[in-house]
C-alpha cells in the first residue's frame, strides 16, 4: 500500500490530525480535474440495485462516501490507519455507514465475500515496482 511518508509535509497524509487530514483531502477534490474523475467513476456504476462495492486503497474516502451516499455497501480499505480515521469521520460528517479495513494487517481469511464492483482509483502510482 501506499508508503505516506514519501509525501511533503503539506499532503494531505502527512497530517495525523483525522479532521485536518479530511480537510486538506477534500480541499483537493475542489477542483475540475478531480471533480470530472470523481463524476466518471459515479456514472459508472449501475444505482439500479444496491451494490456491494470494494473502495481498495481509497484514502480518505471521497469516493466510498459518495457510492454510500447512493445506497450501496462500501468497503474502504487502505494502508493507512489515519486514512480511514479520516475517512470514518468523513462518513459520520456526510451521515453515511462505510466499512473501513486497513490493508496492512488484514488477514484474507478475516474478511470473506465478493464485491459486486473493486474501484482502485489513483492507486498505480503509489506501487513501487
Amino acid at each position: 500500500m501506499a508508503d505516506y511518508n514519501k509525501y511533503s509535509s503539506g499532503h494531505w497524509s502527512t497530517e495525523s490530525d483525522s479532521k485536518t487530514s479530511l480537510n486538506k483531502y477534500l480541499h483537493m477534490y475542489e477542483d475540475i480535474y478531480n471533480k470530472t474523475n470523481m463524476r466518471r467513476i459515479l456514472n459508472m456504476v449501475n444505482d439500479d440495485k444496491q451494490l456491494k462495492i470494494c473502495d481498495y486503497g481509497g484514502g480518505v474516502g471521497i469516493v466510498a462516501v459518495e457510492l454510500a451516499k447512493k445506497g450501496h455497501n462500501v468497503t474502504l480499505v487502505d494502508g493507512s490507519n489515519d486514512a480511514l480515521n479520516a475517512a470514518d469521520l468523513y462518513a459520520k460528517k456526510e451521515n453515511v455507514n462505510i466499512n473501513t479495513l486497513c490493508a496492512i494487517t488484514l488477514d484474507q481469511n478475516e474478511y470473506e465475500g465478493y464485491f459486486d464492483i473493486i474501484i482502485s482509483k489513483d492507486l498505480i502510482k503509489h506501487i513501487d515496482d
